[in-house]
């Protein structure tokens, strides 16, 4: 090992404290902490359920939980229908069908392929413009 300053080891313990490369496979059993960045230079893989592909693209095998505001940019892409607040606002897999229990605003121009039903005690239907 060139330019290791202290190569030492006692019992199970193994000390190096200045830069090592391990030029084939590192295997550790049991916990690894690190203090400092992990630089994963063509990708990594924690048990095929996360990985991110060298040059970024990540992969979750399970369910992903993330706590705060989200900020997505490009194409949302999803698979299996989506749902908010428990059921509040949906869109049905297959068919794409939406459904929102709040009300449904629009701010431009729609155009409907079919029919319009209106159902409820009191449906009204009020056309305005000019």
């Amino acid at each position: 090992m060139s330019g290791a300053t202290t190569f030492s080891a006692s019992g199970t313990a193994l000390s190096i404290t200045n830069n090592a490369t391990v030029g084939g496979t590192l295997g550790v059993t049991g916990i690894s902490t690190f203090t400092a960045n992990v630089n994963a230079n063509g990708g990594l893989d924690v048990d095929d359920s996360f990985v991110v592909a060298d040059g970024g693209a990540a992969t979750v095998g399970s369910t992903l939980g993330v706590t705060g505001a989200s900020t997505l940019t490009g194409l949302l892409t999803f698979n299996g229908g989506a749902t908010a607040d428990s059921g509040v606002f949906t869109v049905a897999d297959t068919s794409g069908n939406v459904h929102t229990s709040g009300t449904f605003d629009v701010d431009s121009t729609s155009n409907f392929d079919g029919d319009v039903v209106l159902t409820g005690v009191g449906t009204d239907l009020t056309v305005g413009g000019t």
